[in-house]
């Protein structure tokens, strides 16, 4: 199957502190497919619990990171929801929503469950029969209503007393409503900006200065710093500042974009701007903007063109709602991993497979490849490298690299070692008739006295210089996959069937081989590392190990992830990274903490390859996967600590569903299992009965735990 570049949009935007930098999208999509109950969008909403409501022309739909629960007038649970086109969502303090439809509003109950119209008249018997357009809450727990030809509607909570607000300059149609900092009320509308005047408490055309046209606006937005930004149908972007009056004006003409429906503050230097013409992103301070027009079901395009409403939910990530093909979740903080993969849009690269990598002394990345041949990275320009001998390597199946000064040594399947003078493209082979045990090479190493060692799918080699020969040092009867150095010149040999091998060839030659009896529970190795401590740690096809020198035996280390192959192992700052068969994992050792990233935090793959990672000089990582690579400063990645609400949706004892708030509740523990993103708060699911609660069904206690 094809695969695509992963698409990178140089944005010259400032990101909170960071300097120009590339940013990389990678939405989650959700429609009619996969959950919600209609594809336009017209309303998003994250409550207290951390639920995110969805507004659709066919109903409204709750999201709780896993599953969609439907809430539309055809069902019977809720007679008394006669509606089913929702424009608007609204919390209040009291945590009931206030849904906005073409009938009306009607609050829902979260612990009933129940939805009642609200009926509520003015003094002079007028009650909400309209369109309603947008409900808020203002800081003094008052409720506006937005309508379409009824103007606007405050409901006084303390009161229950319903004012209506007359808006003659716009035809009483009121599209949306800001309350801002100051707990000014602001409206918006075909014709005029409006501000209530608390001294008359009525709505006056707010007056722009040297503007004398109105404006037509579907958004308001108040930033961190008080700005209020108002998106326009045909006249692109405000900036009006409350203080002065006065109005700056962003694309416009020959960027402008159209019917602009929401804006969203991603950052303090970074707009979101949704509108019939697509995402745009705009920063504020270098007055740059770019429209992110790359559409479709791939994880880099938006699936539809036309943007509605946007939330940013509390963990940082953003929903984006569209009229045509549902939703697109971004993860908070995208842009963290780089990505490249097999395009014909990127000269001398076309590889989807990686299986090794290695830096040379001018900090490029070579990269090989199991089904492309050999590539060179230029990290600084981020550019692949066209070099003499490219083509006539590109029709190897590689599977190693070692750096011997100025030569690159490539391990093949099936023609044996290639070595390439990256100064010349002079390519030199060697074979069995060389001395090598087999033609396939899995490994080559370079040990700290200069010798050079070489892994086969039998054995290992030795190298001979002065004779330019191999010399057979041992037949392990498996595929040599990764060869290391400890501090003491010990050799460890990780085979594919055999476990793991130590070899002393300082010390008498020794060999001790370590399998299950020795700790293991396979004796697939995957990848080596020894740390800065000098302790070895093992990736296997069944879990990750560490050396205990003192009873010579490795011993499992549990991790909180559900794969347990793991790939490759690179060392960080008190921490391990470890790709596995399904994701990337960070692992803290001190406090067996794990945080787990996947394709939506930007990664090419969840499968990566077995012993395809690289650190280099400066500290940069290189992964490699079933679809290309990806690089990463670990330092650099912003991890999401934010503590997601428990809530207990459902219970089930013996297959029957039981009504909850009957029964004791019991805690439910956080684990490193993320749905949308990564994150070290997730909830667990019992499989089995835990022993702290097998006896939960016999105490259906009142309140008792």
């Amino acid at each position: 199957m094809k695969a695509f570049y992963c698409l990178i949009f140089y944005l010259s935007i400032h990101l909170c502190g960071y300097a120009i930098l590339p940013v990389q999208f990678h939405f989650r999509h959700y429609n009619i497919e996969n959950g919600i109950s209609a594809n336009n969008i017209s309303a998003l909403l994250q409550d207290q619990k951390g639920y995110i409501w969805i507004g659709t022309e066919n109903g409204l739909s709750r999201f709780d990171g896993n599953q969609f629960t439907f809430y539309q007038k055809t069902n019977p649970l809720y007679s008394s929801f006669l509606a089913n086109s929702i424009s608007t969502i609204c919390e209040t303090n009291s945590n009931e929503l206030w849904v906005g439809t073409e009938n009306g509003v009607f609050i829902y109950n979260q612990i009933k469950d129940t939805f009642t119209s609200f009926t509520q008249q003015t003094s002079d018997g007028t009650n909400i029969n309209s369109l309603i357009t947008h409900i808020i809450q203002d800081k003094g727990g008052n409720i506006w209503i937005a309508t379409n030809k009824q103007g606007i509607f405050l409901y006084n909570t303390q009161t229950n007393k319903l004012t209506q607000f007359e808006i003659p300059q716009n035809d009483n149609i009121v599209i949306r409503i800001l309350n801002d900092e100051q707990n000014n009320i602001w409206l918006s509308g075909p014709y005029q900006l409006c501000k209530l005047n608390k001294v008359n408490n009525t709505f006056e055309t707010y007056t722009i200065e040297g503007e004398t046209e109105g404006v037509y606006s579907m958004a308001l937005w108040e930033d961190n710093s008080h700005y209020i930004w108002i998106g326009t149908w045909d006249k692109g972007l405000w900036k009006l500042d409350p203080q002065t009056k006065q109005v700056e004006k962003y694309l416009t003409e020959g960027k402008g974009i159209l019917h602009i429906h929401s804006i969203l503050e991603y950052s303090p230097e970074l707009l979101f701007i949704g509108s019939d013409d697509g995402l745009t992103i705009f920063n504020p301070v270098t007055k740059e903007s770019f429209l992110y027009n790359n559409y479709g079901d791939s994880e880099k395009s938006l699936s539809d063109k036309f943007i509605y409403p946007m939330l940013k939910d509390r963990e940082g990530g953003v929903w984006i709602g569209t009229y045509y093909n549902g939703i697109n979740y971004l993860p908070p903080y995208c842009g963290q991993f780089n990505g490249y993969s097999e395009s014909s849009d990127i000269p001398y690269f076309n590889s989807l497979i990686i299986s090794r990598f290695c830096e040379d002394e001018n900090g490029n990345i070579w990269i090989a490849s199991d089904d492309s041949g050999l590539s060179c990275f230029n990290p600084s320009t981020m550019q692949f490298i066209d070099f003499n001998g490219r083509e006539k390597l590109n029709k190897h199946n590689l599977h190693a690299l070692c750096m011997v000064d100025k030569d690159l040594w490539i391990g093949t399947y099936g023609d044996g070692i290639q070595i390439l003078n990256t100064q010349t493209g002079v390519i030199k082979n060697y074979s069995i008739s060389n001395g090598l045990d087999e033609n396939s090479i899995y490994s080559i190493f370079k040990d700290s006295q200069g010798q050079i060692w070489t892994g086969s799918m039998n054995g290992i080699c030795q190298y001979d210089a002065q004779k330019q020969r191999f010399t057979p040092i041992k037949y392990l009867e498996a595929l040599v996959i990764e060869i290391a150095e400890d501090a003491k010149g010990n050799l460890w040999i990780a085979t594919q069937g055999k476990g793991l091998f130590r070899y002393s060839p300082q010390k008498n030659k020794e060999w001790e081989k370590y399998g299950l009896e020795k700790g293991f529970n396979s004796l697939t190795v995957n990848h080596l590392c020894i740390n800065k401590d000098n302790e070895i740690w093992v990736a296997t096809s069944e879990g990750l190990y560490l050396y205990n020198p003192l009873k010579d035996v490795f011993t499992y280390q549990p991790l909180r992830h559900p794969n347990e192959c793991i790939n490759a192992i690179l060392e960080g700052e008190d921490c391990l990274w470890l790709t596995t068969a399904k994701g990337l994992v960070k692992y803290t050792p001190a406090t067996q903490e794990t945080q787990i990233f996947t394709k939506s935090d930007g990664l090419q793959s969840e499968a990566f390859i077995m012993a395809s990672a690289l650190k280099t000089r400066n500290g940069e990582f290189y992964i490699g996967s079933i679809n290309g690579f990806n690089t990463f400063y670990p330092h650099q990645l912003k991890l999401n600590t934010q503590k997601p609400n428990v809530v207990l949706t459902s219970l089930e004892i013996f297959n029957q569903k039981i009504e909850t708030q009957k029964y004791a509740f019991f805690p439910l523990r956080p684990i490193p299992a993320g749905h949308f993103c990564h994150n070290k708060h997730r909830w667990q699911r019992l499989g089995k009965y835990d022993s702290h609660y097998r006896n939960f069904r016999e105490r259906k206690l009142s309140g008792e735990r």
